[in-house]
């Protein structure tokens, strides 16, 4: 169910699935809150949700997943603390929750893992400067200049040099080293 453009919210009847080992769901457009009947998927192993539009906080019920060794929900809107109960899961060996709530750091460390690929994601040029995009919007003066660079080289975007200078200029005024390097050199 992966990149499928789907929409909506998990729904709770999806706990019926007693087997479910795997849940893959990123990078669609899912939004509202995970159910609190997710507790209920006792063999889950993998659980991902990332990039989508979930909200609210994670249920104390994950705590219920015992079998979850991978859970990745990084680039939502998930808000509050983490669950206690998330102690409960020994065999839980990654734990992905960065840039929820449009944390720029996050977004432009995802940039960079997008770039370079790492584990199981794929190198991709479009995915980065997804993230570079989003973190730049936000005022990021490293997620600027980065976002430049592809512009400047139209690796996952269109060439446009005038979109990379803009960039590598609002960089600059930030006093971001690399982009007052790089306009000196541009002259």
């Amino acid at each position: 169910l992966h990149h499928n453009r789907i929409s909506g919210s998990i729904p709770a009847q999806l706990t019926n699935l007693s087997q479910l080992q795997v849940l893959y769901v990123s990078g669609n457009e899912v939004s509202g809150s995970i159910p609190e009947e997710i507790g209920k998927l006792s063999l889950l192993r993998f659980f991902n949700a990332s990039e989508n539009n979930i909200s609210g906080t994670l249920p104390p019920s994950v705590g219920q997943l015992t079998t979850l060794n991978d859970m990745s929900l990084f680039d939502n809107s998930i808000s509050g603390s983490l669950p206690l109960e998330l102690g409960n899961l020994y065999p839980l060996r990654y734990l992905r929750m960065s840039a929820n709530q449009g944390d720029a750091d996050a977004l432009c460390a995802l940039g960079d893992v997008h770039e370079a690929g790492s584990g199981d994601v794929l190198a991709s040029d479009e995915e980065a400067a997804h993230y570079f995009r989003q973190a730049a919007a936000a005022g990021l003066p490293s997620a600027q200049y980065r976002l430049a660079l592809l512009y400047e080289a139209g690796r996952g975007v269109e060439r446009d040099a005038k979109a990379a200078r803009r960039l590598y200029e609002l960089a600059a005024r930030a006093e971001y080293p690399d982009a007052i390097k790089k306009l000196e050199g541009m002259v």
